[in-house]
Formats: structure tokens, C-alpha cells, sequence
């Protein structure tokens, strides 16, 4: 088990002098743990920039807890309780990972094809074939898909599981499931991924701010203001399985214009004709519209980052008092708690 540690520094600064301490080289860091995880039999440590990283044949275990792991670039597993992660080969180029117990969610973002991610199950091998979210079960094994596509290798046959089917392993049989069918763990992982998308927001600003040579290579990037990696794409806005929006250190100026807000599906506008945020009941908060009026302020950086970012994804910003670029400042990403299930 190794630990790598960041100093808490301008996310700029820091990606000039040492990119290889920002983005991952390998599959494996354990970026986020609530409640009891375990590597190789040692609690995972919460400390500020500090984490853990599993080395392959090491032992990822939770008992009431659940547990964040970045694979590839832009690849998110994310374990349920009571649940047993090997990771057998942590190069990013066949980056593999065997669930022994429990349950686990994969979110495939930005795929670059020069990555692979395969899950193994039993005797089962499952390839990720595209952006995607996908769950994995071990008892009974099962792979379902909620977008995606995987195929599913066990005993020289090959089955292909794409959007909105589950594929039972004892049978090798994909049948139709309902797309609205979610359980805790599906939502939790989402709010998990809508931090890590405010997140991105200061990440990519400085990043661009400071004309970090970044464009063209999408990575992990580490944000001290959040203690937390993001996900940071080579080009353009881009929206992850989930929803969220993602921005290149080129685009992110874009949310910092009056009028544009950085994540979110709300609709509803107030007696002025000003969108404003709605109460989004499936997903226990506040959601903002994609784009909006409301709370310009006097820049559209200071609404973008304290009110977008702090309303959609409950980064603890507000229009009242939110950092303008943190979104809310370091309390946003490392927070994450189940919240309403």
C-alpha cells in the first residue's frame, strides 16, 4: 500500500513545476472513503492530501463503507459496503480490476483508445467498450448497463451488454431492464461525480489562467481547494455519463460569461423571468439551469463559481457568500456523505 501526498498549493502553479505529481500514471488511487475501508487489511487514511494507492494484488475491502477509485483517465469505480476489490494490473493501457464480493459501479468517461478497463467477475472477463455507467454484481454475478456498452467474455464465448440490459453470467443471457431503476449505491456515485464536476470548474480556470500546457491530453488533475482530484477533458465542454458538465482549461472561460451556468437541468424561472434553482426531489437538492440569469452579481466568475457550482452539486457555496472560483471553497469536494439515499 503507498501513499502519495500533495502539497496544498495553486493548482497552477503546481501543474507547471510538477505535472507528474497531478495526474495519475496508473490505475488504483483510492480518492474518496466514508465510513470503514480497508487495503491490504490497513484502514485507508483520510488525511488532507494525502492518499492511498492499491498495488496490484492488493485487497480493497469495505464493511460499512464505500469507497471512490480512479482508474483511467476519467474511469471511476465506485464500491458499495461490504464489498472485495482486487486490483490485478494497474497500467492504464489494460488497467484490470477483479470484484470478489459486493457490489460496484463503473462511470467510463473521456475513453481514450489507447486505454482499456476490464472488470473480472468470477469467470467472466467485461470490457468496457464505451462511455458509460455500468454495475457490477458478484452474488449473483451479473453486469448491467445503464449506458454503455461492455462485452462480456467467459469460456471463449463473447456477449455484447449494451444500454439498458443486464447480462446474468450463469446464463450468458442479456435481457431489458427499466433505465429508471436505480438503487443507493447508482445514486450515491452520481453526487459523488457531481463534486468531482465542480471540481473541474477552478481546476480548468487556472489551469487556462496560467496557460498550463494541458490541451489535447485529458487527465486527473489535483484541485488543493477541494483536496480532491478532477477529471479535466483534452477539448471542449464535455458531459459525463451522469450529466455533468466538464471543461477543457480552453472552454471554462465560456462559464465565467454572464448568463452561463455550469451544470444542471432546472427550468423554472421566477416573477422577473430569471431561471432560478428547482428542487429536484429524485436527487434530494437544488438543481440549477444550464444556462441562467440569476445571480450574475458583478462577474459572471463570481456567480458562476459560488452560485452554479455551490447550488447544483452541494458544494457549500452561495450567492450571498461563496468563493467566486472554488465554488464554494474546499468544503464542496471533500465532502460527498450519502446524504438523502
Amino acid at each position: 500500500m503507498r501513499y502519495f501526498r500533495f502539497g496544498v498549493v495553486l493548482l497552477a502553479a503546481a501543474l507547471a513545476v510538477s505535472a507528474q505529481n497531478l495526474i495519475s500514471a496508473k490505475a488504483g488511487l483510492v480518492h474518496y472513503v466514508e465510513g470503514d475501508v480497508l487495503v491490504n487489511g490497513k484502514p485507508v487514511e483520510r488525511k488532507p492530501s494525502l492518499f492511498t494507492t492499491i498495488k496490484p494484488g492488493e485487497l480493497l475491502t469495505t464493511g460499512e463503507g464505500r469507497a471512490e477509485v480512479l482508474l483511467g483517465p476519467g474511469v471511476f469505480l465506485r464500491i458499495a459496503e461490504n464489498s472485495i476489490l482486487r486490483l490485478i494490473n494497474a497500467e492504464l493501457t489494460d488497467t484490470r480490476v477483479e470484484l470478489i464480493a459486493g457490489a460496484a459501479i463503473v462511470e467510463a468517461a473521456d475513453t481514450i483508445k489507447e486505454n482499456k478497463t476490464t472488470i473480472l467477475l468470477q469467470d467472466a472477463a467485461i470490457v468496457l467498450k464505451k462511455e458509460g455507467i455500468y454495475r457490477f454484481q458478484a452474488d449473483p454475478a451479473a453486469v448491467r448497463v445503464w449506458t454503455g456498452e461492455a462485452a462480456a467474455i467467459q469460456a471463449g464465448k463473447t456477449v455484447a451488454v449494451k444500454s439498458g440490459r443486464e447480462l446474468a453470467l450463469a446464463s450468458m443471457t442479456a435481457v431489458k431492464v427499466d433505465p429508471e431503476q436505480t438503487d443507493e449505491l447508482y445514486r450515491w456515485a452520481k453526487r459523488r461525480s457531481g463534486y468531482v464536476a465542480l471540481a473541474n470548474i477552478s481546476g480548468a480556470r487556472r489551469a487556462e489562467q496560467w496557460g498550463v500546457p494541458v490541451s489535447g491530453y485529458a487527465g486527473w488533475y489535483f484541485n488543493p481547494w477541494f483536496n480532491m482530484f478532477t477529471f479535466i477533458p483534452a477539448r471542449g465542454i464535455w458531459n459525463s455519463p451522469f450529466g455533468w458538465r466538464f471543461f477543457s482549461p480552453g472552454a471554462v472561460g465560456w462559464l465565467y460569461q454572464p448568463g452561463f451556468a455550469a451544470i444542471g437541468t432546472g427550468n423554472r424561472v421566477d416573477s422577473f423571468g430569471r431561471s432560478v434553482p428547482s428542487w429536484n426531489a429524485d436527487l434530494g437538492y437544488a438543481t440549477v439551469p444550464t444556462r441562467s440569469s440569476y445571480g450574475i452579481g458583478s462577474s459572471g466568475a463570481y456567480r458562476a463559481g459560488s452560485y452554479a457550482g455551490g447550488a447544483e452539486a452541494g458544494g457549500g457555496g452561495s450567492v450571498a457568500s461563496g468563493r467566486a472560483e472554488a465554488g464554494g471553497g474546499a468544503a464542496g469536494g471533500g465532502g460527498g456523505g450519502r446524504g438523502g439515499q
